[in-house]
């Protein structure tokens, strides 16, 4: 169940690493939340090209479970798909239309 994944308004903590309901975690406290402008969990897609490490293809559709900006600088989001999890950076990832429909 995604409902369980999703960290919003806030960074993840040890405890979210030690609970397994994180995607990624950021020690020293380096990060702080970052709003998408909508409710996680948010669909999107990849738009990255692939370079063949195993990186979902451009065009897989995701949901992001978490937004976060590392020190200050870099976005990233912590995602899921139908099989696995990942972590990307904010231009990796284009939004999609909010359909109400999630991956299960």
């Amino acid at each position: 169940m995604i409902d369980n994944r999703v960290i919003e308004g806030r960074a993840a903590t040890q405890d979210d690493v030690d609970s397994a309901t994180c995607v990624f975690f950021i020690p020293d406290e380096r990060s702080l939340p970052y709003s998408l402008g909508r409710s996680l969990p948010a669909a999107a897609r990849i738009i990255r090209p692939s370079d063949g490490s195993g990186f979902p293809v451009a065009g897989t559709e995701i949901q992001i479970v978490q937004s976060e900006i590392v020190d200050g600088s870099e976005i990233l989001i912590g995602f899921l798909t139908n099989c696995a999890e990942g972590v990307c950076t904010i231009e990796d990832v284009e939004l999609l239309p909010d359909s109400g429909v999630h991956l299960s």
